[in-house]
């Protein structure tokens, strides 16, 4: 049920005192903690004619509550038409606009909210939030931060960075915000989640365990956090040598996030699979020279550029980042928007592709100017640092990379294709719908294989240069790999660069004939033949 569309208000109305019941009637069923009475009270009042942005807020979150919500979303519209300015009703709209899966105009929306309240705590968190589902979570922790600032007992922002942080394997920071949330909302299942993920770096799995069985049997966490903790479970169960129970965990973790995103909206456009296949179909049937961007002059403010490729942001490549970023001549863009304007214009239209065989020398120079410009904001002065760019759309980039800075270096970054596969389903994308082919085995096989078919299909028709470096070899011979990485990016030898490379983000990556992929391998076998092609492309032993 969504409002009425009738624009009358409470001025217009016969009787006021009716109106005035049904604010005291919700007021008291608030007071007495019950939610619901109040909702339905709400939904009354507008059916009745009322108009109120309390009204309008208890009505959608009804909707919310049950998880539609676009309907939620519907209803807040329509009390936006009453009270434009009401920035209570805008936060709610865009905190359903990124529930429903539309998480850019979420973004947008709570920008309008920080714009008119720059120091609104719901604003930021809710901001950190989109942006953690859009995959940036630079932005996320910030935002997130902003709010613990500003609203030092907000529990809500408290845990979500605490979560945040600890997913990011940072668990000595994510404590003192999982304790200040638990503080002031005891047993918050964000963090004892956070908290549990310290117990796993702490290699206290037993301890980890039942923590997150307890995070997915309460009442009060939602699917996402659910779905966290069941993966983290699985880490868990692992970890004590339970194979079996840690693939079923696995499982769950995705099971639970397919149900909850089966409600959701794709609003934000195709998904990467839909990408990665339409361009790969467009260099297929590119006539030969029909590649003619104008390279134009890049005026690079750096010492030099660098972009990180691989073939899922489940791949590992974190340790070869981590390896680059250790050099102080090294500025890195980890997953950054720098190139978010010419990836709208060029990748997410069906004729983007065409205009940019065709690109300009002057358009060029506008997306570069816009790039470089992102990245000093983001990075600082880059003066004589050399530019090592994470690029989010991986194989998907490379086509702009080429038309836009034909100069830059590309490392391919390769793991295991059956290490990547697994580790793509172990570690859902909590938070990006987009990817919802890596809830099972087949569908993380299927983006791998897409998103690699794309690569040598840039890699054959474009004038791009590309070295590959494999994770594992980082990891067994970190000092060595660490000075071939300087020679490459024109910089000398820090020790520093060695020291990173040894140090393992996933301690399971080691020796490609020790990868974790082997004790799983009864539970790969349906996808195994669809890897093989890959697995033998990149020289990694058979089982």
């Amino acid at each position: 049920m969504t409002a009425p569309s009738d624009t009358s208000n409470t001025s217009q109305l016969p009787d006021p005192a009716e109106g005035e019941r049904y604010f005291t009637d919700i007021q008291a069923a608030l007071e007495a903690q019950n939610l619901p009475k109040a909702m339905d009270l709400a939904v009354r009042a507008l059916a009745d004619g009322w108009r109120a942005p309390l009204f309008f807020s208890l009505a959608s979150f009804r909707f919310e509550r049950d998880g539609r919500f676009l309907e939620a979303a519907g209803v807040l519209e329509q009390g936006l038409e009453q009270y434009p300015n009401d920035l209570e009703l805008l936060t709610a709209l865009a905190l359903c606009l990124d529930k429903s899966g539309q998480s850019r105009r979420a973004v947008a929306a709570f920008d309008t909210v920080l714009q008119a309240m720059p120091d609104y705590a719901p604003a930021h968190h809710g901001k950190g939030a989109a942006l953690e589902r859009l995959s940036d979570v630079e932005g996320a922790e910030r935002h997130y931060r902003a709010a613990a600032d500003l609203s030092p007992d907000f529990v809500d922002a408290l845990s979500a960075l605490a979560a945040l942080l600890a997913r990011r394997g940072r668990h000595a920071e994510a404590r003192p915000f999982a304790e200040r949330a638990l503080a002031g909302d005891p047993g918050r299942p964000e963090a004892v989640l956070a908290l549990a993920f310290a117990d796993l770096a702490a290699e206290a799995p037993a301890q980890a365990e039942a923590a997150l069985r307890g995070v997915i049997d309460d009442a009060r966490a939602n699917a996402e956090t659910r779905a966290s903790a069941a993966a983290a479970l699985g880490d868990a169960l692992d970890a004590q040598g339970r194979t079996a129970e840690a693939f079923a965990a696995y499982q769950d973790a995705n099971d639970r996030l397919a149900a909850h995103r089966g409600v959701q909206s794709q609003a934000d456009g195709e998904t990467y699979m839909a990408l990665a296949e339409r361009l790969t179909a467009w260099f297929a049937e590119a006539r030969p020279g029909e590649w003619r961007p104008d390279p134009g002059t890049d005026e690079m403010p750096a010492a030099g550029h660098i972009f990180i490729v691989s073939a899922s942001a489940r791949s590992g490549a974190d340790r070869l980042q981590r390896t680059l970023a250790a050099h102080p001549g090294v500025a890195i863009l980890d997953r950054s928007d720098a190139l978010e304007s010419a990836e709208r214009e060029f990748l997410m239209t069906p004729s983007g592709l065409g205009r940019l065989a065709g690109l300009s020398a002057d358009a060029g120079k506008r997306h570069r100017s816009a790039y470089w410009q992102r990245a000093a904001a983001l990075a600082g002065d880059l003066s004589g640092k050399v530019v090592v760019d994470r690029a989010p759309l991986g194989a998907a980039t490379l086509c702009l990379i080429s038309a836009l800075f034909p100069k830059a270096k590309i490392v391919l970054a390769l793991r295991d294709p059956r290490d990547v596969v697994l580790n793509s389903f172990r570690r859902p994308f909590l938070v990006n719908p987009d990817l919802n082919a890596y809830l099972s085995l087949e569908g993380a096989a299927q983006i791998y294989d897409a998103s690699m078919r794309l690569l040598e299909a840039s890699w054959e028709r474009l004038p791009i240069e590309i070295a590959e470096v494999r994770l594992e070899d980082i990891a067994a011979e970190p000092e060595t790999e660490a000075r071939s990485l300087a020679a490459f990016l024109g910089v000398d030898w820090d020790d520093a660069m060695a020291r990173a490379a040894a140090e393992a983000p996933d301690a399971s990556m080691g020796r490609s004939d020790d990868s974790r992929w082997r004790r799983y391998a009864g539970e790969l076998a349906p996808v195994l033949p669809a890897l093989k092609p890959w697995v033998d492309r990149f020289g990694y032993p058979e089982a």
